[in-house]
């Protein structure tokens, strides 16, 4: 059984999207040493664009609830999880071309696009956190809240265009012809 017949089952949607979470999630506990570089963005941005969004939206959900069962669970893991969505849908609107386009055309627009998501990511985050714990109104104080964590943003960056670079051969390859 190829990778098509098993995408037309229901059961085997969610087995796919089980496998993407696990590697999610080990992804995102076994690099915790390294500030903010995580496979969890990329493999949501493949997942939107080679399998579906639902089943994007889902990983998203899946593996923020695990990973933060066991790094630590709080009002962060709405902000992660609507970061993630918003990753999913702007990632499937925008770059659903990657499917038919060249390898040679793929790997510098995707990985820009994979910087773009992780600075987006940690701005749409940084919101909520800011009014949540820091309890201001002042925009500055956003703005200033946002720069101090601007050094994390780049690593979350720079870990998504690798990733991203590195695994959309691997999707490419599995699930270019699957029709949805």
């Amino acid at each position: 059984m190829n990778v098509k017949e098993v995408l037309k089952r229901p059961a085997g949607r969610v087995s796919l999207c089980a496998m993407i979470c696990a590697v999610g999630v080990v992804g995102r506990i076994g690099l915790t040493l390294i500030p903010n570089v995580q496979p969890v963005t990329a493999l949501i941005m493949l997942t939107a664009i080679f399998i579906g969004l639902p089943e994007a939206l889902l990983c998203s959900v899946v593996i923020v609830m695990v990973t933060n069962l066991i790094m630590g669970m709080g009002i962060w893991s709405l902000y992660q999880i609507a970061g993630w969505v918003l990753v999913a849908i702007a990632t499937k609107l925008c770059m659903s071309w990657i499917k038919r386009a060249k390898a040679w055309q793929v790997y510098p627009i995707s990985a820009a696009w994979a910087m773009l998501m992780g600075f987006g990511f940690g701005a749409f985050v940084s919101i909520f956190s800011y009014k949540t714990f820091a309890m201001g109104g002042v925009q500055q104080g956003y703005w200033a809240y946002w720069l101090g964590g601007l050094p994390f943003d780049l690593y979350h960056a720079l870990g998504n265009a690798v990733f991203f670079t590195v695994l959309t051969p691997i999707f490419k390859k599995l699930f270019v012809d699957v029709k949805q």
